[in-house]
């Protein structure tokens, strides 16, 4: 419900973007066998430490350059935290943090 608020405070359409409720390493698999990519990926999923660092590395093969990948509750749950933290630094040269993304988020941008 959160989401779908943003959402309409943002003002997207629905051609702008897509929303999928799936087990998150299940949806972000097929999007690349789809060969999809994105300017934006917005990934709320599992808060164990190896799911999130599986989100990762399948999300940033689907993002543009200079997209932006977000990640939920990286304030709330400290293994989260610590995952997308290990992250960044092995993609750093890839991965560039976004300053003031969000109250319990982190944002990166793929240069």
């Amino acid at each position: 419900r959160r989401f779908d608020r943003n959402v309409e405070l943002a003002g997207l359409t629905a051609g702008k973007l897509v929303k999928i409720k799936s087990r998150s390493d299940m949806a972000l698999s097929q999007l690349l066998i789809d060969h999809r990519r994105y300017h934006v990926i917005y990934v709320d999923g599992s808060h164990e430490g190896k799911d999130v660092l599986l989100d990762a590395s399948l999300a940033v093969r689907l993002l543009h350059i200079g997209g932006i990948l977000i990640f939920d509750d990286y304030r709330h749950f400290p293994e989260v935290k610590a995952a997308i933290d290990a992250f960044a630094v092995a993609n750093s040269a890839e991965l560039v943090q976004v300053q003031d993304c969000g109250a319990d988020q982190a944002c990166f941008r793929k240069q």
